[in-house]
């Protein structure tokens, strides 16, 4: 034979033994199988008692034997990686001070549905109207890094988050907007009753709906934190801009960003159909930053989605120009090149140097309305579990979790969809 018909034939006979050796029973996949062969079969075998051992007799994305322990292998896996994830940051975030513990503590220990009940609050409250124990520590080490005079905060709560800020930094004075007049004695006094009643020296808190207290504030801010109304975050930030409140340089951290999703999300997915409202007017709210031409934002996912929001502006570059545009002035009119004086030059209003315009008020149908009652499991978040501790029972633990449809931010929801 010539060369090549023999490479065709020897070609020929080694495809027929591989196809002969892929069909043949071989026995076990060694390596790839489970502790057990399928969920049912792991119950017949019983629990083991350590929590390792647990998971160790799991099947994985990539352990299983049959269809039922493949699909419960990815349900396992991606529980194991989305449910510990929050769980694990907060663990090894050791900047909880002693006055951030006293206000969760407390904000825990509260029974907010018999306040409501009780008329003591303007609205149905929970633990997840707080801002969560890992976004806190981040504004805390954000105060710290920056080192702003003045910080305002839009939305207090128990002031979980405004007390962050103040441990974040020994200066800082902290103002605070927020309607109900409970939740300012309810802070007072858990600061006080902590032993932390000096931080109450540098926080001010302003009573009253927060597009009615913005025009009342003078002075700037270095940092803005806004955390109230959802349906008013755009008016919030025009009313920033408008009244000059933002120093040089200053940020603006919005909370709430991703919202559950629902601005990413169908509708055809609403498990909470109320939430649509709020999650379509922080998806506007979303565009209108990323399209203003004198804004830039970063939108991070940290628990419900946070964006650090500032002036392109305040940029090194941008600095550089305007410096080199007024040197360049400075020069013409050295020159004798006539330049207009000051009296006959049109000077830009607050609204048109920054491109915005005045305040809207909100919808009605978009106005707060507190709590969306028995649609939250029992921790906001799986940080906020973290952070409250395990119980003993199984049951106990079962119920705690979040489900398909009992959520209150994005990272619960996703676990309980896991």
């Amino acid at each position: 034979l010539r060369p090549i018909e023999a490479a065709q034939g020897s070609f020929g006979h080694s495809r027929q033994n591989v196809v002969a050796m892929a069909s043949s029973y071989m026995g076990r996949f060694d390596g790839s199988e489970a502790k057990h062969a399928s969920p049912a079969m792991a119950a017949m075998a019983g629990a083991a008692e350590s929590r390792d051992a647990n998971v160790c007799m799991l099947p994985t994305s990539t352990k299983w034997s049959v269809l039922s322990s493949r699909m419960e292998g990815l349900v396992a896996e991606l529980s194991e990686l989305v449910s510990n994830q929050d769980a694990y940051c907060v663990s090894q975030s050791r900047a909880e001070g002693k006055a951030m513990c006293a206000v969760r503590e407390k904000m825990l220990s509260t029974p907010w549905a018999d306040e409501w009940a009780q008329r003591r609050t303007m609205f149905s409250y929970g633990e997840e109207m707080s801002t969560d124990p890992l976004e806190a520590v981040l504004l805390k080490q954000l105060v710290f890094m920056a080192k702003p005079r003045r910080v305002l905060e839009i939305g207090m709560f128990v002031g979980y988050g405004a007390v962050a800020m103040l441990e974040g930094s020994p200066t800082a004075q902290v103002v605070s907007l927020e309607i109900d007049p409970y939740l300012k004695e309810w802070l007072r006094s858990c600061l006080s009753d902590a032993g932390c009643a000096e931080l109450t020296q540098r926080h001010e808190v302003m009573l009253g709906p927060a597009l009615e207290s913005l025009p009342k504030l003078t002075g700037e801010f270095d940092m803005v934190f806004v955390d109230a109304n959802k349906a008013e975050y755009k008016a919030y930030v025009e009313g920033i801009l408008e009244r000059g409140l933002l120093a040089a340089g200053g940020v603006i951290i919005c909370d709430n960003i991703l919202y559950n999703g629902y601005p990413y999300m169908h509708s055809h997915f609403d498990a909470q159909p109320a939430r649509r409202n709020f999650g379509n007017a922080i998806r506007e709210f979303n565009q209108w930053v990323s399209d203003h031409p004198q804004l830039e934002q970063v939108v991070l996912p940290v628990r419900d989605g946070i964006s650090i929001i500032r002036r392109t502006a305040d940029s090194p570059l941008a600095r550089a120009e305007t410096k080199l545009k007024a040197d360049c002035a400075k020069e013409s009119n050295d020159d004798k090149i006539h330049v207009p004086p000051p009296s006959t030059m049109a000077c830009p209003t607050i609204n048109e140097a920054v491109g915005v315009s005045a305040p809207a008020k909100a919808p009605d149908t978009s106005s707060y309305m507190g709590r969306f009652d028995g649609s939250q499991a029992k921790h906001a978040s799986p940080a906020m579990a973290a952070m409250a501790g395990a119980v003993e029972s199984k049951d106990a633990r079962v119920c705690m979790l979040p489900t398909s449809t009992k959520w209150s931010v994005l990272s619960s929801r996703m676990e309980g969809l896991v």
